[in-house]
Formats: C-alpha cells, sequence, structure tokens
C-alpha cells in the first residue's frame, strides 16, 4: 500500500491499495490488473504483506507493533510529522468522467507547477483507483487500485525551476462492468525514482460530466486566480462546484500553516465568491508575503497562489 502525502498547503493523504496475491490469483482485484500490480510491487520490491510505504520509502508495517493500538499511535505521529514537510511543487487536477451516452472514458488534466527548484529521476504517475467496493466471500476493500496512467513507468518530468509548469492530459478508456462510477478516484504524484521519494500528491473523486450544461461544457470543480494579485487589503476569490454540498476554502502560509478559512460548509452548484481582507482566523492583519488557497471538496482539492503587499 502507498501512502503518499500532499503535505504543504494543508494535510492530505492519499492511500493507494495494491491487491498482491501469492501463488494462486484468487483476489480479483489482483486478477483484475497483475500486470501493473506485479510492476508496482517489483518498483519497492515488496516480498510479503501486508506492508506500507510511507512518501514512497519504508518505515515501519505493522508487523513491527505487538498491538493495533501501538500500530495506530504509529500512523497518526507519521502523518502528523511527514505532512509538516513543505512540498517543492504543487499539483492541480481537473478529472471527469464521460456522460452516459458517450464511450466510457475518464478525462484528466493536470498542472505541474515548482515551488522551488526540483531535480531527480522524476516521473508522474496517475493511479485510478475505487473507494470501496464489497465482494461476497472476501468483505470490503478500501482504494483497491484498478489502473496506472499512462503505465506504471509514468511520465518523464524534467528538472524544474522555480516557477516552472508542466501540463498533462489524458483521455482513458474504462471498464463499466467493473467500476463503480460514483466510488472512483485518481491518485496523481509526482516520485523521484531513486530513493523513492514523493514530491507531491493529488487525490479526488472523479465527477461525472452533466448533460444538462449548455454546449455540451463540463459542469466542474475550478478555483479561480483571485483578483486583483498582488493585493492590499482584500482580494476576491472565485470558484464553481458541479453540485450542492460541503465546501472548503482555505488560506494557508507558504509552511503549511492554515491562516483562515474563507468557506466550511454546504454550498449550492454553480459559480461563487469570496473575499479575504488579508486577516487570520483570529482577526489580526498577516504580514506580506506569499499565501496558498484551497479548495476542497468531496471530489477533489485544488490550489492556487497570491501575493499580499502591504
Amino acid at each position: 500500500m502507498d501512502v503518499i502525502f500532499d503535505g504543504a498547503y494543508g494535510t492530505q493523504v492519499a492511500p493507494l491499495k495494491y491487491h498482491v496475491h501469492w501463488p494462486s490469483a484468487t483476489d480479483q482485484f489482483y486478477v483484475y490488473n497483475p500486470t501493473e500490480i506485479n510492476a508496482r510491487r517489483s518498483y519497492y520490491a515488496v516480498n510479503y504483506v501486508p506492508t506500507f510505504r510511507w512518501d514512497g520509502k519504508y518505515i515501519k508495517d505493522p508487523s513491527d507493533f505487538g498491538t493495533y493500538a501501538q500500530w495506530y499511535s504509529f500512523v497518526r505521529t507519521t502523518i502528523d510529522t511527514l505532512s509538516d514537510n513543505p512540498a517543492p511543487i504543487r499539483i492541480e487536477v481537473e478529472h471527469y468522467l464521460s456522460p452516459p451516452d458517450d464511450p466510457d472514458s475518464i478525462y484528466i488534466k493536470i498542472d505541474v507547477i515548482a515551488e522551488e527548484a526540483v531535480s531527480g529521476t522524476l516521473r508522474l504517475r496517475c493511479a485510478i483507483v475505487q473507494y470501496w467496493v464489497r465482494v461476497v466471500g472476501q468483505g470490503k476493500f478500501y482504494y483497491p487500485f484498478r489502473d496506472m496512467i499512462p503505465s506504471t513507468a509514468g511520465e518523464v518530468v524534467p528538472n524544474l525551476s522555480a516557477g516552472d509548469s508542466l501540463h498533462f492530459e489524458y483521455v482513458v478508456p474504462y471498464d463499466s462492468a467493473n467500476y463503480h462510477i460514483d466510488r472512483m478516484q485518481s491518485t496523481v504524484w509526482v516520485q523521484n525514482d531513486v530513493g523513492k521519494a514523493v514530491l507531491n500528491a493529488a487525490t479526488g473523486f472523479i465527477p461525472q460530466i452533466s448533460t444538462d450544461v449548455p454546449g455540451g461544457v463540463p459542469l466542474r470543480v475550478v478555483l479561480d486566480q483571485n483578483m486583483p494579485n498582488p493585493f492590499n487589503p482584500t482580494t476576491t476569490i472565485g470558484f464553481s462546484v458541479d453540485q450542492d454540498g460541503q465546501v472548503r476554502l482555505s488560506v494557508f502560509s507558504p509552511t503549511g500553516r492554515l491562516v483562515t478559512d474563507l468557506v466550511d460548509g454546504a454550498v449550492g452548484e454553480g459559480s461563487h465568491m469570496v473575499t479575504w481582507d488579508g486577516r487570520d482566523r483570529t482577526g489580526r492583519e498577516v504580514g506580506s508575503g506569499v499565501y496558498y488557497y484551497r479548495l476542497d471538496t468531496d471530489k477533489t482539492s485544488l490550489t492556487k497562489k497570491m501575493i499580499l503587499v502591504r
């Protein structure tokens, strides 16, 4: 199981579970895609299960502890520690499923933005997983792996200077007979193949395209660039959501510390505008500098940068 951390600009854990069964293939998730599952097992040199790779690296497994309580305490501490590390890049993902009257496809657009210079044997990888599936006689499976896009090798990411960005787009057919479209997620990460460290990750549920939007344009989750930018003392942030639901729009410092929540609750489908006055949760003015604002829904997370000049 990969446990991939989006540590900067708010904590997010992106679990990705590969089902491996030796020596017979009785696990339906293993049977579905054994080639790519075995490729990822070989990538990590795994020869036993269950085992975890935290942020791409081996740290500890459940078998290293005497009780579940000890393992759970270790997991909490590990997540808190790793999520405090600012990420050198950010990843923005826009994804949706084709409408029912089209061929079954997943559309994914990915932007990788360097916040500082990064180098190494870097690869962009994207996996399709399902949040959970119940199987008769086998129980409930959480975050089972389905497919790697474009492959387990991933896309080459060159060395980047601060401010550089890369854009990737994929259209991938999926098996509607085996996928549960209301539980599908994409997990995207950039990984250094030397040492297996993960630079950052993004994950979220994949919404289905709306067939009710005029012109066939997909109604989707969008986070706009704040205006004005740079700003003093206030700025406006626009965002759109594809359905009624819970939304959180938060401001973070460059180290990932929460500054304030601009929205935290239920909002309706469509476009919305909010204003930030440059103050934290206690009402105190914050100093000049770079800040990040992040939109979280039940399907995706999007992050952008803004600059406050006092």
